[in-house]
C-alpha cells in the first residue's frame, strides 16, 4: 500500500491506465472481435480501478488529485477511442473530402479513389516527408521515432481489425 499512496504514483497513474485499457482490450479480443464491448468493458473495468484507488485513499489525496485522476481517466479513453479508430477514420475522411469537393457518382469515386490510387496518394506524401531512404533496392524508415509510431499502430491494429 505505501506505493499506492505515494503522490509519485498519481503521476503514473494516468499512463498505467492507458496500458491497462490497451492491455484488457487486447486480451477481450481474443475472447470477443466485438470491438464495441471490448472497449466498453475496458473503459468500465479501468475506472472503476481508479475509483476504487480514490476511495481507498480519499483520506491521502486532495481534491485537486481526484479532479486531476477523473479528468484523465476520460482523456485517455477519449484517446484510445480515437488510436483503434484511425485506419477506418482516414479512409472515410478521404472519402468525404472527394465527395464535398465536387458531386460525384459511385463509380467516378470508385475510379478516383481506389486502392492503386490510395497507394500512390500515401506513398507520395512518405516521399515529400522525407520519411525513408532507397538503398540497395529496399527502402529503410530513417527516424527511430516513426519506427516506433509504426509498432504502436501495428499493435493497435493486430487488437482491434477482425481476422
Amino acid at each position: 500500500m505505501l506505493i499506492l499512496n505515494n503522490k509519485y504514483f498519481l503521476l503514473l497513474l494516468p499512463f498505467l491506465s492507458f496500458v491497462l485499457i490497451a492491455l484488457q482490450f487486447y486480451i477481450l479480443q481474443f475472447i470477443s472481435k466485438n470491438k464495441l464491448n471490448n472497449f466498453v468493458i475496458s473503459c468500465i473495468s479501468v475506472s472503476i480501478i481508479n475509483f476504487f484507488y480514490i476511495y481507498e485513499n480519499i483520506l491521502l489525496i486532495s481534491i485537486f488529485h481526484i479532479i486531476f485522476i477523473t479528468i484523465t481517466s476520460i482523456m485517455n479513453i477519449y484517446i484510445f477511442l480515437n488510436l483503434i479508430q484511425l485506419p477506418v477514420s482516414s479512409i472515410q475522411i478521404n472519402i468525404l473530402r472527394i465527395i464535398n469537393k465536387k458531386k460525384i457518382t459511385q463509380i467516378q469515386l470508385q475510379k478516383k479513389y481506389n486502392d492503386h490510387k490510395i497507394f500512390n496518394l500515401r506513398f507520395e506524401r512518405l516521399l515529400e516527408s522525407n520519411v525513408f531512404d532507397y538503398k540497395n533496392g529496399k527502402f529503410l524508415i530513417k527516424s527511430k521515432f516513426v519506427i516506433l509510431v509504426l509498432n504502436i499502430f501495428l499493435f493497435l491494429q493486430k487488437i482491434t481489425i477482425k481476422k
